[in-house]
């Protein structure tokens, strides 16, 4: 790894890092699981730096999105058993997870309307 692409990651790894002083205002408890499906986007407002950066630019609540694809083909994908996300880190570039990585952070579900099943996710 070259020096330049070290402090690339050290940066991006800093800047990913909670900030344990921020609190969102509203936390979604009910089990977010049960009403995704497959093709659904995540919204995610996150306590990040970078978090912090985007709303302000955007202007929105929300920092992060996720796309639900289901187990199966999270599985199929090369993610761990449980994983059912597809997202974009910016230390670690796209990856699979599962929905313990947004537990606790507020949430907002998106649903793609009038899309069919292989529409709204074709087959990976």
């Amino acid at each position: 790894m070259t020096l330049l692409s070290r402090i690339g990651y050290m940066l991006s790894c800093w800047l990913s890092c909670p900030r344990p002083w921020h609190q969102a205002e509203t936390r979604i408890e009910r089990d977010v699981l049960a009403c995704l499906r497959p093709g659904n986007v995540l919204l995610v407002e996150g306590s990040s730096r970078l978090s912090t950066v985007i709303k302000y630019l955007t202007q929105s609540s929300w920092s992060h999105a996720a796309l639900f694809v289901g187990s199966e083909v999270a599985e199929r994908a090369g993610g761990r058993p449980g994983a059912c996300f597809v997202e974009v880190d910016l230390a670690e570039g796209v990856r699979v997870v599962g929905f313990d990585e947004y537990a606790g952070y507020p949430l907002r579900i998106c649903r793609p309307m009038g899309l069919g099943a292989e529409e709204a996710l074709p087959e990976m």
